[in-house]
């Protein structure tokens, strides 16, 4: 395998791995970028070895496989791709048994692929993707490296290659994208396959061909952050007065803190303050408490709930990265984390920004959360369960408790339950706000009542004691 960097932007620490869709190159995705993250691209299976090299500066990285780049990225994984490294993946129109009748593409057809590769073939193919060529002006430039001349033997090496059976290593596959008009990956093989799957990925159906604009999937997956902080900012002079739900979560979750905890407190950093709901109720039970540091994505009014404070305006998931050992003797978080890009990176290093003895304090959201939202959000947020967040949290932690219990909110109208979702920031979009389940009726109405709102939170304590 290839790998070639495309998108990349000084001090970027996360990086996606795009495993591509057989017969293209790096060119083939050239106009792809992401605030926040570097893109590289992994090409030529002609040798299914991934050279882990280009992934050792980066604390996240994410992979998108697309096409017969799902089961190549497998075989990656089976081999030099150290697994352990993947946050995530996320799989488009491909499985890991791409030559299959069941799974993937039927064997006669792929074995006539393979046989009868010429530039005609390759020209159908192409078509059959559904891919159509961007105007010229719309592209960055093309350098005389990224001019592709087809080989169309290594080329049916490769077709040989993926879809051998003999390697086949376990990836963090998170959400799926099956395209219902896909006319190389039968929808319904892809459906056989991935409901099949270890990993019960999400599984998200797309009415659009083969080929899928890449752009798309990567807004979809890695948050907007200065969306977030807008809508989140806009809402703190009405979030307290219309976040009863909140409210209840917080109050659950500062109870999780033991008595015996909360008098060692000394120093305390909150993630994702936001109105200060959490550190008001906090201070209540933090008698010792001296010096409080307050992070978030925009400018924070005063608390004075702490003789020192400090204000921070960062990204948690990169600035915690850099924070030193042993720096706090509590950080708490409230419903901030679903947010978050990487999670376990988050809890590796907020264990080690904890004093000995030190407690974390943090509530997130689980799935099926909101889903009263589902049918008009584009693909809800990648939202964890309770098993796998507590198998990370185990990983750097030797005690954990966790505990969920759904809050429901009803309301009167379909005016009211959108005025709450306004007025605490809690937007019905996806993360990039691009409209992408086009496959439901341009006049469909996301709300035909009873108008119920479903929030399922988990509450987390855990240290180290």
């Amino acid at each position: 395998m290839k790998t070639r960097v495309i998108f990349s932007q000084p001090a970027n620490r996360r990086l996606i791995l795009i495993f591509a869709g057989w017969s293209t190159t790096p060119s083939f995705y050239r106009d792809l970028q992401s605030e926040g993250w570097d893109i590289a691209v992994v090409w030529d299976y002609t040798d299914l070895d991934f050279d882990p090299s280009i992934i050792n500066n980066y604390s996240s990285i994410f992979i998108i496989a697309w096409s017969l780049g799902v089961a190549a990225a497998a075989h990656a994984a089976a081999s030099t791709l150290p697994v352990g490294r993947i946050s995530a993946a996320f799989a488009v129109n491909g499985t890991l048994f791409p030559s299959s009748d069941h799974y993937g593409i039927p064997e006669d057809i792929y074995e006539a692929t393979r046989a009868t590769l010429n530039a005609r073939n390759l020209l159908k193919f192409t078509k059959r993707m559904g891919y159509i060529p961007p105007a010229p002006e719309s592209m960055p430039p093309i350098a005389p490296e990224d001019i592709y001349i087809p080989d169309f033997d290594s080329l049916a090496l490769e077709l040989e290659n993926i879809r051998s059976y003999a390697l086949r290593g376990k990836l963090p596959w998170k959400r799926v994208y099956i395209s219902t008009e896909d006319r190389i990956f039968p929808a319904e093989s892809m459906h056989n396959y991935w409901i099949s799957d270890s990993s019960k990925p999400q599984i998200v159906d797309l009415k659009a061909p083969h080929y899928v604009h890449l752009q798309r999937i990567i807004n979809e997956v890695t948050p907007d952050i200065d969306k977030i902080s807008k809508r989140f900012q806009r809402a703190v002079p009405t979030y307290d007065a219309n976040a009863s739900a909140q409210k209840t979560i917080i109050s659950n979750l500062v109870q999780l803190l033991p008595d015996a905890n909360a008098k060692s407190i000394g120093s305390m950093l909150e993630i994702g303050t936001g109105s200060g709901m959490l550190s008001r109720c906090l201070a209540e039970k933090l008698p010792n408490l001296n010096d409080a540091t307050f992070l978030d994505l925009y400018s924070l009014p005063r608390l004075n709930i702490a003789p020192v404070e400090k204000y921070i305006r960062a990204d948690a998931e990169k600035w915690i990265l850099d924070v030193a050992s042993d720096s706090y003797d509590l950080i708490a978080s409230a419903n901030t984390i679903q947010w978050f890009a990487d999670p376990e990176s988050f809890f590796r290093n907020v264990a080690r920004a904890l004093r000995p003895g030190g407690s974390f304090l943090c509530s997130t959201f689980l799935k099926g959360n909101l889903e009263e939202l589902d049918s008009m959000r584009p693909s809800p947020l990648l939202y964890r369960d309770e098993e796998e967040l507590k198998e990370m949290l185990l990983r750097h932690f030797s005690h954990v408790t966790v505990k969920s219990e759904p809050i429901r909110l009803n309301f009167k109208t379909r005016r009211e339950l959108l005025l709450h979702l306004k007025l605490t920031g809690v937007a019905g979009g996806s993360p990039s706000g691009l409209p992408y389940r086009n496959d439901a009726p341009s006049n469909a109405s996301p709300f035909t009542g009873p108008y119920s709102l479903t929030y399922r939170p988990l509450y987390i304590f855990a240290d180290n004691s």
